[in-house]
């Protein structure tokens, strides 16, 4: 997707757990184009605003979206199922 490339979104609906506004996204109400265009402007604007939004970004899909994160994940929960099956 768009945060494993680095880019910056500006979004006005989406899963509200997916983008944090102004962490690594900027989120605008639905069916608010003002707000909307007034985060586009704000990524045209500001290159520190979009490095700050693309590396959150980018770490957060590295740390709780990869392969490895979501591996680690599930081993964790069969370990938990395992150990409460055997007790």
């Amino acid at each position: 997707g768009v945060q494993t490339c680095a880019l910056p979104i500006s979004a006005s609906t989406g899963p509200a757990w997916l983008t944090r506004h102004g962490e690594d996204a900027l989120v605008s109400p639905v069916d608010d184009a003002q707000a909307l265009a007034r985060s586009a402007a704000m990524l045209i604007e500001s290159k520190a605003l979009v490095a700050k939004l693309s590396a959150n970004a980018k770490r957060r899909v590295e740390d709780e979206f990869s392969e490895a994160a979501i591996v680690k994940r599930y081993l964790q929960l069969f370990q938990t199922v395992r150990a409460s099956c055997a007790a």
